[in-house]
């Protein structure tokens, strides 16, 4: 396994070691394959955001935070798209 290359490659793999987690367990948890978790984790495609939210779910971590990490460029669309979610509640 090829070491993570940036942030969101790291952040995962962090957070998977941090509750002692294989990359399976991650696939389970999240219905991603087990091949797509490690190219999320060495950074070998671009995730969807539904992945990116499956993701901040398995790690009971904050959507945003995750997003700004997968999707930098991206990101202020997204930021906007649930800050408009958050005032339609």
């Amino acid at each position: 396994m090829k070491p993570p290359k940036t942030k969101f490659g790291t952040a995962i793999r962090n957070e998977r070691l941090k509750r002692f987690m294989s990359q399976r367990d991650v696939a389970r948890k999240t219905e991603i394959s087990a091949p797509t978790v490690n190219r999320m984790e060495t950074e070998e495609f671009t995730p969807h955001p539904a992945q990116v939210a499956s993701l901040a779910k398995c790690f009971e971590g904050d959507l945003l935070k995750w997003l700004k990490l997968a999707l930098p460029n991206d990101f202020p669309v997204w930021q906007r798209a649930f800050r408009s979610d958050e005032k339609e509640k």
